[in-house]
């Protein structure tokens, strides 16, 4: 830990691995030890239970290594240890979270939240690319539900920033007022993670900047296809049926048992 031997994702990216070093938890800093270990905000409050704590861990700024040293110079014995127990706790909580993703099943928003889920579908063949999106409250209840096929093939980043918009954009239309997105398109999460609006998608990114605005609270995350199963069989619907389709309050049919599955 104080080697800074901990396989965070900037660590990962020093070591060669490519990959995205934003946290994945919050998705907000770059993650390092320090990061990862005290000023992500769910550390932060671990870190604030310790009332009698040798130092202020809600203020601290310093790398882990040298909140271990002050620790060592100003507390007891034992505040090292606890320092190191709390922190190897919130570790292992850590990576339950990051491979919370790999799970199947959908779970659902906080109370009073809406949750985005969306996904494209595209091929080499001769069919036009297409997209699904699913919009669920906190019981599962589908609040709204599109599928899309596009006049065209897309390549699979386009279609996924595409898919975005369109689901913020049914959002908006229900005024919903406060959402979590979830794709499986990592460059188009990263990108709006990072507000980067340059590249030939530059100004997609823009324009989904710019919804998310609108919204008084939002947070994107990335998932594994598996998990956002249902957008991805609503997407293979408009291809295979060549069609475009909106449900508000209700579900569609095609992938109620999807659904029902997915919530268990």
């Amino acid at each position: 830990m104080c080697m800074n031997a901990l396989p965070t994702l900037v660590n990962l990216q020093r070591r060669g691995v490519n990959l995205w070093e934003i946290c994945p938890a919050c998705g907000k800093e770059p993650e390092s030890i320090c990061h990862a270990l005290v000023r992500f905000e769910v550390a932060k409050k671990v870190w604030k239970c310790w009332v009698d704590g040798p130092i202020d861990f809600l203020n601290v700024n310093m790398e882990v290594i040298d909140i271990a040293m002050q620790i060592s110079q100003s507390g007891m014995s034992r505040d090292l240890e606890i320092f190191f127990g709390v922190a190897w706790a919130i570790w292992y909580n850590r990576n339950k979270i990051v491979h919370e993703s790999s799970k199947k099943k959908w779970t659902a928003p906080p109370p009073g939240v809406f949750k985005i889920n969306v996904g494209g579908a595209t091929s080499e063949n001769e069919r036009n690319s297409s997209m699904g999106v699913v919009i669920r409250d906190a019981t599962g209840t589908v609040t709204a539900a599109c599928c899309k096929y596009l006049q065209g093939q897309y390549f699979v980043v386009e279609v996924e920033a595409l898919a975005i918009e369109c689901g913020l954009l049914l959002a908006r239309e229900q005024k919903l007022p406060q959402i979590i997105v979830e794709s499986y398109a990592l460059t188009a999460v990263q990108s709006i993670t990072a507000a980067e609006t340059n590249g030939s998608l530059g100004h997609v990114y823009q324009g989904i900047l710019n919804f998310l605005s609108s919204f008084s609270s939002w947070r994107i995350k990335l998932v594994k296809r598996e998990y956002n199963r249902t957008t991805y069989e609503l997407a293979q619907y408009a291809r295979q049926n060549e069609v475009s389709q909106v449900w508000k309050g209700a579900c569609p049919p095609m992938v109620q048992q999807v659904i029902q599955a997915n919530c268990i």
